[in-house]
């Protein structure tokens, strides 16, 4: 399978599907090619802590926390059980209109937030509109 390498957009999704597949090495591979956006950095964090590497996608953290780049700090704070700060990022995320922040209740690598906290999160933010 190639793509085009000026695309760094569709190695990152690749790289994504990967990793929900569990198919690491491969992710590993596509993620080189994925560029330096704050999703493709957010994206090798979980492929670190999904690996056990909690000590790299904790400093991944770090870095995310100083770009202001709230929904992959959130992305990555839930591959590393970190439920507060995920939900925390994943409210500061929503208020600043990020665009990804709109996808919160079906993206795969949050989906161990889900529960009561967590669409409690999504409805202060007005992403859920009513309770069912």
């Amino acid at each position: 399978m190639t793509h085009d390498p000026s695309f760094p957009f569709a190695h990152l999704q690749m790289a994504l599907i990967l990793i929900q597949q569990e198919r690491y090495a491969e992710a590993r591979a596509a993620l080189e090619l994925s560029g330096t956006s704050a999703a493709a950095i957010a994206a090798r964090a979980v492929l670190c802590s999904r690996a056990h590497d909690t000590a790299a996608a904790e400093t991944i953290i770090s870095h995310l926390a100083t770009r202001g780049a709230d929904y992959e700090l959130a992305v990555v704070a839930a591959a590393l059980r970190r439920n507060d700060l995920a939900l925390e990022s994943l409210e500061r995320a929503c208020m600043r209109r990020n665009v990804y922040a709109s996808y919160a209740g079906v993206d795969p690598l949050l989906v161990s937030l889900h529960g009561h906290r967590f669409e409690e999160s999504l409805r202060k933010v007005g992403l859920i509109a009513f309770q069912a």
